[in-house]
């Protein structure tokens, strides 16, 4: 269903932001989502609104990134500066997170390269 989805849109799409909650429940492969997109030549941001420890944080950043291909994540970043994987900030292109946080979390100004209102 999801594939016939983006076969229908692709043309008219920026991008795709994939709520990973619905394809983490229904087990859709993420992965295989993203390499479709790409094929497409469309970006894929992953809405996970991850955040935790940093270590953690890290974790998650290098499995949307890393092994599902996304182009950009959506980040929680209302634990702290540790919440949110700012080392590795600079190695990727999209980040999207609430405009709340631009205000309960100013340390993330400056640290991210576009800002979505989630």
């Amino acid at each position: 269903v999801c594939l016939d989805l983006i076969n229908k849109i692709w043309d008219i799409c920026l991008m795709y932001k994939i709520n990973l909650a619905f394809f983490e429940e229904l087990d859709i492969d993420v992965k295989v989502v993203c390499d479709y997109c790409h094929d497409l030549g469309v970006k894929v941001i992953l809405d996970g609104k991850r955040g935790d420890i940093g270590n953690t944080s890290d974790a998650y950043c290098r499995v949307m990134y890393d092994k599902w291909g996304g182009d950009g994540v959506t980040l929680n970043p209302y634990m702290g500066y540790d919440s949110s994987p700012i080392t590795l900030l600079d190695k990727r292109t999209i980040y999207s997170i609430s405009s709340e946080a631009i205000v309960e979390c100013p340390w993330i100004i400056g640290k991210i390269n576009l800002c979505f209102i989630v």
